[in-house]
């Protein structure tokens, strides 16, 4: 992967990770708002970069298990990114009666198995990190933690809990980021933006 494309992988993350520490953080006081949904509606789909960046970054030593905790993490994080954004953009619009109905109907199942898988590969990738042994343990475990419990809390109805785990979700993935961006040279995005625009180099 080019430095570049892991900085924009970075930046995707850290987007992600404040947006969901913003609309958590305010929610544990206001309750979850329209504009707080939508945002954190937005969150996974900006995860994404950072899931395949962060694992391209030690795919020569993935092993087996690496490509299965990746594969798991990202099937998982698409179907529970989609789940959250009809949760968030248009169940929160329905009274919690209908809500509470749907618990009922196919579409809960639905809902609930994008949540089991998201929680398998979250978990398993967690512990991909924690072998990687190149970031810290802290780190490690609380991606396998509050990720895990966002998909946990999620048939649940809003509450302080659930919107204080949203923050401290997107201070994990936030954090995550951050130790990408790090890990990539300044000099080696430079080198390669200057290779990139000298015909020479063709």
């Amino acid at each position: 992967m080019s430095p570049q494309l892991s900085r924009f992988s970075a930046a995707a993350g850290i987007l992600s990770g404040l947006l969901l520490v913003v609309a958590g953080a305010i929610s544990v006081f206001t309750g979850k708002t329209a504009g707080a949904a939508f945002v954190i509606a937005l969150s996974p789909a900006l995860a994404l970069p950072l899931l395949v960046a962060v694992y391209q970054r030690h795919a020569a030593a993935a092993g087996t298990f690496g490509v299965a905790a990746f594969g798991t993490s990202l099937i998982g994080l698409g179907l529970f990114g989609g789940a959250v954004f009809v949760k968030d953009t248009t169940l929160f619009y329905l009274s919690t009666a209908v809500q509470d109905h749907l618990k009922h109907e196919p579409t809960i199942v639905a809902l609930l198995g994008a949540a089991v898988i998201f929680v398998a590969g979250t978990v398993m990738f967690g512990i991909f990190l924690l072998r990687t042994q190149e970031y810290p343990r802290l780190l490690a475990y609380g991606y396998i933690v509050f990720p895990s419990l966002l998909a946990l809390l999620s048939p649940l109805h809003d509450s302080p809990l659930q919107n204080a785990n949203h923050a401290l979700a997107g201070a994990t993935i936030t954090w995550l980021a951050c130790t990408l961006w790090r890990a990539v040279p300044a000099g080696a995005v430079r080198q390669r933006s200057a290779g990139a625009m000298d015909p020479a180099s063709r």
